[in-house]
């Protein structure tokens, strides 16, 4: 699975229409990697169960109330994600 991390493939649906597509490779070659940074020249040390955020792999896309966004992600054991801004 770690392998997967750089090479996974990310969708965006805004109400169903991709409005983007980003891959794992997009998060400084791969989200392990950014990790692996953040440990080597944090203040201090990373614990266990910690959760930590590595980047986004689309850009960003601003939400209006009445948009559902979706994400998709193909190669990693995840579901879909669907958000609805009220």
């Amino acid at each position: 699975m770690i392998e997967d991390l750089e090479r996974f493939t990310l969708r965006l649906l805004r109400n169903g229409s991709v409005i983007d597509t980003g891959y794992g490779s997009n998060v400084l070659g791969s989200p392990l990697y950014a990790i692996a940074h953040l440990a080597r020249t944090a203040a201090v040390p990373l614990h266990a169960g910690e959760i930590i955020t590595t980047g986004t792999v689309t850009d960003a896309a601003w939400a209006s109330a009445g948009e559902t966004y979706t994400v998709q992600i193909d190669g990693l054991p995840l579901e879909p994600l669907t958000l609805r801004y009220v």
